[in-house]
């Protein structure tokens, strides 16, 4: 991993060297260099941070469907201690029936989601995604990011012309970019016609356009 600094006064914690034993605790990927050197498959901590519970191979049912993402306060807060925390209160999610996909996120070039969610959402059947965001990466960036021939579900955000314009529904501004990925998941600021304004402009492929929930967000409104 990128090293971080080493200045330090006589409180602060030592900088965080993934290499090094500790208490495991999943955390980002950062940088590209970090990325491309698979420095996390290095880490000490990568042992504890993979999924115990594998998906059944089904694929998603062909109906309305519902996604949900993770947007809690930038993520990896009490779900980080992958060998449990103390908090009894620490943020979960209860009716897992309802859910589809669960997509774990925050403002970190790749988001890997921890274990615990990993595997409860696998004993539940729901798939589970990660997040890859180019908040600030650049050209360099985005278009390493887009060699890969992974599933991706493009997020509501930037639009045809290049600007940063939440739509709030799949239309002609950003469909070109759902005509080239596995789904859009769009923004939450929805109005009463917006699910069927999306689904008539995705047509045929109405289903891959779930409705979603950013639970973070909706906690903080409440």
């Amino acid at each position: 991993m990128a090293e971080q600094s080493t200045i330090s006064t006589g409180s602060d914690p030592p900088p965080f060297d993934p290499t090094e034993p500790s208490t495991p605790i999943a955390f980002p990927i950062k940088t590209l260099e970090d990325l491309e050197s698979r420095a996390y498959f290095k880490s000490f901590h990568y042992p504890f941070n993979k999924s115990t519970v594998a998906l059944q191979p089904l694929p998603l049912p062909d109906r309305r469907r519902m996604l949900v993402c993770h947007d809690m306060a930038g993520g990896y807060k009490d779900d980080k201690w992958v060998q449990g925390g103390t908090n009894p209160d620490a943020f979960g999610i209860w009716h897992w029936y309802l859910i589809d996909v669960f997509v774990y996120f925050s403002h970190d070039l790749v988001t890997l989601p921890p274990p615990c969610w990993t595997n409860t959402a696998h004993r539940h059947g729901v798939k589970v995604l990660g997040t890859f965001i180019l908040e600030g990466g650049g050209k360099d960036v985005r278009d390493t990011l887009l060699l890969t021939k992974e599933s991706a579900q493009m997020y509501d955000s930037v639009t045809i012309d290049g600007k940063l314009d939440w739509q709030n529904q799949l239309n002609e501004r950003n469909k070109p970019f759902f005509d080239i990925c596995d789904g859009i998941y769009v923004n939450y600021g929805w109005k009463e016609d917006t699910p069927k304004n999306s689904a008539a402009a995705a047509g045929e492929r109405k289903y891959d356009v779930p409705g979603s929930f950013l639970h973070g967000t909706m906690k903080a409104k409440q």
